[in-house]
Protein backbone atom coordinates (compact mmCIF):
# COMPACT_ATOMS: atom_id res chain seq x y z
CA UNK A 1 0.00 0.00 0.00
CA UNK A 2 1.16 3.36 -0.86
CA UNK A 3 1.51 5.73 1.91
CA UNK A 4 -1.20 8.30 0.04
CA UNK A 5 -3.50 5.20 -0.25
CA UNK A 6 -4.00 4.43 3.75
CA UNK A 7 -6.85 5.24 5.66
CA UNK A 8 -6.48 7.99 7.55
CA UNK A 9 -7.00 6.92 11.51
CA UNK A 10 -8.06 8.99 14.42
CA UNK A 11 -4.47 9.58 15.96
CA UNK A 12 -3.77 11.43 12.68
CA UNK A 13 -6.49 13.91 13.72
CA UNK A 14 -4.78 16.54 15.66
CA UNK A 15 -2.70 17.33 12.34
CA UNK A 16 -5.13 17.27 9.32
CA UNK A 17 -5.82 20.90 10.11
CA UNK A 18 -1.75 21.76 9.49
CA UNK A 19 -1.81 19.38 6.55
CA UNK A 20 -4.48 21.17 4.74
CA UNK A 21 -3.24 24.74 5.25
CA UNK A 22 0.34 23.78 4.10
CA UNK A 23 -1.16 22.51 0.77
CA UNK A 24 -1.25 25.67 -1.29
CA UNK A 25 -3.89 26.00 -3.90
CA UNK A 26 -1.36 25.65 -6.91
CA UNK A 27 0.65 22.89 -5.98
CA UNK A 28 1.44 20.43 -8.71
CA UNK A 29 0.88 16.60 -8.13
CA UNK A 30 4.53 15.23 -7.28
CA UNK A 31 6.27 11.86 -8.54
CA UNK A 32 4.47 8.78 -7.59
CA UNK A 33 1.14 10.70 -6.27
CA UNK A 34 -1.60 9.79 -8.66
CA UNK A 35 -3.34 11.59 -10.79
CA UNK A 36 -5.48 14.80 -9.62
CA UNK A 37 -3.61 13.19 -5.93
CA UNK A 38 -3.73 16.77 -4.16
CA UNK A 39 -7.47 17.35 -4.83
CA UNK A 40 -8.10 13.52 -3.78
CA UNK A 41 -6.00 14.51 -0.62
CA UNK A 42 -7.65 17.57 -0.17
CA UNK A 43 -11.27 15.85 -0.24
CA UNK A 44 -10.17 12.90 2.16
CA UNK A 45 -8.50 15.48 4.71
CA UNK A 46 -12.05 17.05 4.59
CA UNK A 47 -14.29 14.14 4.39
CA UNK A 48 -12.07 13.34 7.53
CA UNK A 49 -12.56 16.58 9.40
CA UNK A 50 -16.67 17.08 8.57
CA UNK A 51 -17.00 13.08 9.65
CA UNK A 52 -14.83 14.24 13.58
CA UNK A 53 -17.13 17.35 13.77
CA UNK A 54 -20.25 15.45 13.12
CA UNK A 55 -18.99 12.12 15.84
CA UNK A 56 -18.48 15.30 18.45
CA UNK A 57 -21.80 16.34 17.62
CA UNK A 58 -23.18 12.76 18.02
CA UNK A 59 -25.50 14.27 21.13
CA UNK A 60 -28.01 12.17 22.57
CA UNK A 61 -30.18 15.89 22.79
CA UNK A 62 -30.16 17.47 18.91
CA UNK A 63 -31.51 20.67 21.19
CA UNK A 64 -28.51 20.35 23.42
CA UNK A 65 -25.60 19.85 20.71
CA UNK A 66 -23.00 21.76 20.33
CA UNK A 67 -23.64 24.96 22.41
CA UNK A 68 -23.64 22.21 25.29
CA UNK A 69 -20.32 21.36 24.24
CA UNK A 70 -19.26 24.90 23.95
CA UNK A 71 -20.65 26.35 27.36
CA UNK A 72 -17.14 27.61 28.45
CA UNK A 73 -17.59 30.66 25.83
CA UNK A 74 -20.68 31.30 23.76
CA UNK A 75 -21.16 34.85 21.58
CA UNK A 76 -17.53 35.47 21.29
CA UNK A 77 -16.80 37.02 17.72
CA UNK A 78 -18.58 40.41 18.40
CA UNK A 79 -17.50 41.23 21.93
CA UNK A 80 -13.83 40.16 20.70
CA UNK A 81 -13.58 42.11 17.60
CA UNK A 82 -12.29 39.06 15.52
CA UNK A 83 -8.89 39.95 17.81
CA UNK A 84 -8.36 36.62 19.78
CA UNK A 85 -6.01 36.37 22.41
CA UNK A 86 -3.44 33.63 22.50
CA UNK A 87 -4.81 30.94 25.33
CA UNK A 88 -8.11 29.85 25.97
CA UNK A 89 -7.76 31.47 29.59
CA UNK A 90 -6.79 34.84 27.96
CA UNK A 91 -9.74 34.63 25.62
CA UNK A 92 -12.21 33.80 28.87
CA UNK A 93 -10.92 36.94 30.47
CA UNK A 94 -11.30 39.16 27.10
CA UNK A 95 -15.12 38.39 27.37
CA UNK A 96 -15.37 39.53 30.92
CA UNK A 97 -15.83 35.64 32.50
CA UNK A 98 -13.82 35.62 36.07
CA UNK A 99 -10.99 32.54 35.86
CA UNK A 100 -9.33 31.42 38.80
CA UNK A 101 -5.82 32.22 39.36
CA UNK A 102 -4.94 30.18 42.56
CA UNK A 103 -1.41 28.24 42.28
CA UNK A 104 -0.83 24.69 43.17
CA UNK A 105 0.20 24.29 46.63
CA UNK A 106 2.31 21.75 49.02
CA UNK A 107 1.41 21.61 52.69
CA UNK A 108 3.75 19.47 54.77
CA UNK A 109 2.11 18.19 58.52
CA UNK A 110 0.22 21.12 57.33
CA UNK A 111 2.08 23.39 58.54
CA UNK A 112 4.73 24.93 55.86
CA UNK A 113 3.06 25.73 52.76
CA UNK A 114 4.97 26.16 49.18
CA UNK A 115 3.96 27.36 46.20
CA UNK A 116 4.62 24.65 42.96
CA UNK A 117 4.26 25.52 38.90
CA UNK A 118 3.25 22.18 37.07
CA UNK A 119 5.57 19.30 38.37
CA UNK A 120 7.81 18.36 41.22
CA UNK A 121 9.52 15.39 42.45
CA UNK A 122 10.46 13.86 45.75
CA UNK A 123 13.65 11.77 46.22
CA UNK A 124 15.50 9.96 48.97
CA UNK A 125 19.17 9.57 49.02
CA UNK A 126 21.62 6.97 50.24
CA UNK A 127 21.81 8.50 53.51
CA UNK A 128 17.70 8.54 54.16
CA UNK A 129 17.26 12.35 53.15
CA UNK A 130 14.57 13.55 51.09
CA UNK A 131 14.15 16.43 49.02
CA UNK A 132 11.59 17.72 46.69
CA UNK A 133 12.73 19.36 43.12
CA UNK A 134 10.36 21.96 42.46
CA UNK A 135 11.71 23.39 39.16
CA UNK A 136 15.47 22.47 37.57
CA UNK A 137 17.74 23.51 39.61
CA UNK A 138 15.47 24.16 43.37
CA UNK A 139 15.32 21.65 45.25
CA UNK A 140 14.21 21.96 48.86
CA UNK A 141 15.29 19.51 52.16
CA UNK A 142 11.88 17.93 53.88
CA UNK A 143 11.75 15.18 56.30
CA UNK A 144 11.13 12.17 55.29
CA UNK A 145 8.50 11.33 57.68
CA UNK A 146 6.88 14.37 57.08
CA UNK A 147 3.16 13.75 55.37
CA UNK A 148 2.88 15.69 52.14
CA UNK A 149 -0.48 17.56 50.65
CA UNK A 150 -0.75 18.32 47.27
CA UNK A 151 -3.78 20.94 46.19
CA UNK A 152 -4.50 21.23 42.90
CA UNK A 153 -7.02 24.66 42.19
CA UNK A 154 -9.54 24.66 39.19
CA UNK A 155 -7.84 25.34 36.02
CA UNK A 156 -4.96 23.70 37.49
CA UNK A 157 -3.10 19.93 36.59
CA UNK A 158 -0.26 19.05 38.30
CA UNK A 159 2.25 15.84 38.10
CA UNK A 160 4.49 14.67 41.06
CA UNK A 161 7.10 11.99 40.91
CA UNK A 162 7.10 10.28 44.29
CA UNK A 163 10.09 9.41 45.91
CA UNK A 164 9.32 5.58 44.72
CA UNK A 165 9.05 6.01 41.40
CA UNK A 166 5.63 6.58 40.91
CA UNK A 167 4.06 9.28 39.32
CA UNK A 168 0.67 10.55 39.13
CA UNK A 169 -1.47 13.14 37.18
CA UNK A 170 -3.15 15.11 39.27
CA UNK A 171 -6.61 16.69 37.34
CA UNK A 172 -8.03 20.39 38.61
CA UNK A 173 -9.92 20.46 42.04
CA UNK A 174 -8.05 17.37 43.50
CA UNK A 175 -6.03 16.82 46.41
CA UNK A 176 -3.47 14.40 47.15
CA UNK A 177 -1.36 13.26 50.99
CA UNK A 178 1.19 10.65 51.04
CA UNK A 179 4.46 10.46 53.14
CA UNK A 180 7.81 12.48 51.46
CA UNK A 181 9.09 8.97 51.86
CA UNK A 182 8.37 5.51 51.43
CA UNK A 183 11.68 4.01 53.09
CA UNK A 184 11.03 1.58 55.85
CA UNK A 185 6.90 0.99 55.26
CA UNK A 186 5.43 -2.07 54.56
CA UNK A 187 3.04 -0.62 52.26
CA UNK A 188 3.12 2.70 50.24
CA UNK A 189 -0.46 4.62 51.05
CA UNK A 190 -2.02 7.64 49.26
CA UNK A 191 -5.01 9.18 49.89
CA UNK A 192 -6.85 11.56 47.18
CA UNK A 193 -10.11 13.43 46.61
CA UNK A 194 -10.60 14.33 43.45
CA UNK A 195 -8.88 12.75 39.78
CA UNK A 196 -5.68 11.21 39.38
CA UNK A 197 -3.80 9.06 37.15
CA UNK A 198 -1.40 6.84 38.74
CA UNK A 199 1.87 5.16 37.05
CA UNK A 200 2.75 2.85 39.85
CA UNK A 201 6.33 1.93 40.19
CA UNK A 202 6.76 -1.96 40.73
CA UNK A 203 7.77 -3.02 44.53
CA UNK A 204 5.86 -6.13 45.17
CA UNK A 205 7.58 -6.38 48.13
CA UNK A 206 5.90 -2.76 49.43
CA UNK A 207 2.24 -2.49 47.74
CA UNK A 208 0.67 0.53 46.46
CA UNK A 209 -2.58 1.59 48.07
CA UNK A 210 -5.07 4.33 47.03
CA UNK A 211 -7.33 5.24 49.80
CA UNK A 212 -10.31 7.74 48.70
CA UNK A 213 -12.92 9.33 51.54
CA UNK A 214 -15.26 7.11 51.69
CA UNK A 215 -14.26 4.13 52.70
CA UNK A 216 -12.82 2.95 48.93
CA UNK A 217 -9.22 1.59 48.35
CA UNK A 218 -7.19 0.29 45.52
CA UNK A 219 -4.33 -2.02 45.82
CA UNK A 220 -1.65 -2.81 43.10
CA UNK A 221 2.08 -3.52 42.85
CA UNK A 222 2.61 -1.68 39.52
CA UNK A 223 0.31 -0.40 36.98
CA UNK A 224 -1.76 2.20 35.58
CA UNK A 225 -4.96 3.47 36.60
CA UNK A 226 -7.30 6.44 36.79
CA UNK A 227 -9.18 7.55 40.08
CA UNK A 228 -12.11 10.05 39.62
CA UNK A 229 -13.52 10.23 42.98
CA UNK A 230 -14.62 14.13 43.83
CA UNK A 231 -16.14 14.80 46.77
CA UNK A 232 -19.42 15.73 44.41
CA UNK A 233 -19.28 12.53 42.55
CA UNK A 234 -22.48 10.59 42.59
CA UNK A 235 -20.33 7.26 42.03
CA UNK A 236 -16.05 7.15 42.45
CA UNK A 237 -15.15 5.33 39.47
CA UNK A 238 -12.22 3.55 38.60
CA UNK A 239 -10.31 2.59 35.58
CA UNK A 240 -7.45 0.53 34.70
CA UNK A 241 -5.33 0.89 31.95
CA UNK A 242 -3.03 -1.72 32.21
CA UNK A 243 -1.69 -4.19 34.75
CA UNK A 244 -4.42 -5.43 37.31
CA UNK A 245 -5.09 -3.86 40.41
CA UNK A 246 -7.61 -4.75 43.38
CA UNK A 247 -10.49 -2.83 44.44
CA UNK A 248 -11.68 -3.12 47.73
CA UNK A 249 -14.95 -1.13 49.47
CA UNK A 250 -15.21 -1.28 53.64
CA UNK A 251 -19.02 -2.02 52.90
CA UNK A 252 -18.19 -5.45 51.30
CA UNK A 253 -14.65 -6.43 52.62
CA UNK A 254 -14.27 -7.81 49.33
CA UNK A 255 -11.63 -7.88 46.84
CA UNK A 256 -12.24 -7.47 43.57
CA UNK A 257 -9.72 -8.01 40.40
CA UNK A 258 -9.67 -5.29 37.33
CA UNK A 259 -8.19 -6.25 34.21
CA UNK A 260 -7.26 -3.60 32.29
CA UNK A 261 -10.19 -1.50 30.10
CA UNK A 262 -12.27 -2.56 32.92
CA UNK A 263 -14.10 0.02 34.91
CA UNK A 264 -15.56 0.03 38.42
CA UNK A 265 -17.91 2.18 39.38
CA UNK A 266 -19.22 2.57 43.35
CA UNK A 267 -22.32 4.63 44.16
CA UNK A 268 -21.59 7.12 47.26
CA UNK A 269 -25.05 6.13 48.52
CA UNK A 270 -25.19 2.18 48.28
CA UNK A 271 -21.58 1.56 47.93
CA UNK A 272 -22.81 -0.78 45.29
CA UNK A 273 -20.10 -1.75 43.14
CA UNK A 274 -20.88 -2.04 39.24
CA UNK A 275 -18.09 -3.22 36.57
CA UNK A 276 -17.73 -2.67 32.88
CA UNK A 277 -15.79 -3.04 29.88
CA UNK A 278 -14.51 0.49 28.55
CA UNK A 279 -11.92 1.69 26.27
CA UNK A 280 -9.52 2.91 29.16
CA UNK A 281 -7.39 5.62 27.29
CA UNK A 282 -10.65 7.62 27.19
CA UNK A 283 -10.13 7.83 31.01
CA UNK A 284 -6.90 9.62 30.90
CA UNK A 285 -7.59 11.77 27.67
CA UNK A 286 -8.13 14.49 30.06
CA UNK A 287 -3.84 14.45 30.79
CA UNK A 288 -3.36 15.45 27.10
CA UNK A 289 -6.17 18.72 27.50
CA UNK A 290 -9.00 16.36 26.11
CA UNK A 291 -12.35 16.28 28.07
CA UNK A 292 -14.26 12.77 27.12
CA UNK A 293 -17.95 12.51 27.36
CA UNK A 294 -20.05 10.00 27.00
CA UNK A 295 -24.03 10.46 27.42
CA UNK A 296 -23.20 13.07 29.88
CA UNK A 297 -26.18 15.34 31.85
CA UNK A 298 -25.21 18.69 30.86
CA UNK A 299 -24.73 20.16 34.77
CA UNK A 300 -22.61 17.39 34.72
CA UNK A 301 -19.94 18.45 32.06
CA UNK A 302 -20.77 22.23 33.18
CA UNK A 303 -19.24 21.06 36.46
CA UNK A 304 -15.89 19.61 34.05
CA UNK A 305 -15.54 22.49 32.36
CA UNK A 306 -15.36 24.53 35.63
CA UNK A 307 -12.50 22.44 36.41
CA UNK A 308 -11.15 22.56 33.90
CA UNK A 309 -10.96 26.10 32.84
CA UNK A 310 -11.28 27.31 36.36
CA UNK A 311 -14.56 29.21 35.81
CA UNK A 312 -17.90 28.85 36.84
CA UNK A 313 -20.88 27.48 34.43
CA UNK A 314 -24.54 28.11 36.09
CA UNK A 315 -27.00 25.57 33.90
CA UNK A 316 -30.85 26.16 33.75
CA UNK A 317 -32.93 23.46 35.75
CA UNK A 318 -35.23 23.17 32.52
CA UNK A 319 -31.77 21.82 31.04
CA UNK A 320 -30.37 19.35 33.52
CA UNK A 321 -31.86 16.45 31.49
CA UNK A 322 -30.03 16.95 28.16
CA UNK A 323 -27.42 14.24 27.59
CA UNK A 324 -24.46 14.10 24.91
CA UNK A 325 -20.90 12.25 24.00
CA UNK A 326 -18.16 13.75 22.17
CA UNK A 327 -14.94 15.29 22.68
CA UNK A 328 -13.36 18.86 23.34
CA UNK A 329 -9.67 19.74 23.35
CA UNK A 330 -8.89 22.26 26.11
CA UNK A 331 -6.42 24.18 22.96
CA UNK A 332 -8.79 24.53 20.30
CA UNK A 333 -10.15 28.24 21.75
CA UNK A 334 -12.81 30.34 20.86
CA UNK A 335 -12.58 29.75 17.27
CA UNK A 336 -13.21 26.26 17.56
CA UNK A 337 -16.23 26.03 20.42
CA UNK A 338 -17.70 29.01 18.25
CA UNK A 339 -17.64 27.52 14.86
CA UNK A 340 -19.53 24.37 16.65
CA UNK A 341 -22.30 26.73 18.36
CA UNK A 342 -22.69 28.02 14.96
CA UNK A 343 -23.70 24.75 13.14
CA UNK A 344 -26.76 24.23 16.48
CA UNK A 345 -29.14 26.74 17.93
CA UNK A 346 -31.16 25.70 21.05
CA UNK A 347 -29.47 26.86 24.79
CA UNK A 348 -28.49 30.39 25.28
CA UNK A 349 -25.69 31.03 26.91
CA UNK A 350 -24.59 34.68 28.44
CA UNK A 351 -22.08 36.01 30.57
CA UNK A 352 -23.39 37.35 33.74
CA UNK A 353 -21.16 38.89 36.74
CA UNK A 354 -18.13 36.71 35.79
CA UNK A 355 -19.79 33.45 35.05
CA UNK A 356 -21.18 32.04 32.11
CA UNK A 357 -24.95 31.05 32.51
CA UNK A 358 -26.45 28.36 30.36
CA UNK A 359 -30.75 28.71 29.71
Amino acid sequence: MKPYDRKIRNEDDPVLDEIWAGLAENIDDGPGMPGNGIEDLRGRIRKVQIRRRRKILALSSTLAAAAVAAAVYFPLRENIGGSHPDTPVAQLKALGVIVTDEQVSLKMDNDISLSLADSASFRTEEDMKTSIVRAPGVEVAVGSERMMRVEVPAGKQFSVSLSDGTTIWMNAESVLEYPASFEGKAERIVRLSGEACFDVAENKACPFIVELDNGESIRVLGTTFNVNAYPDNENNVTTLVSGRISYRHDASCQDIILNPDQQISTGKTDGKPEIKKVEAESAIDWKGGIITFDNEKLPALAKRLSRMYGIEIVVAEHLEDHAFSGRISYDKGVDFITKLIGETSGIECEIRDGRIVLN
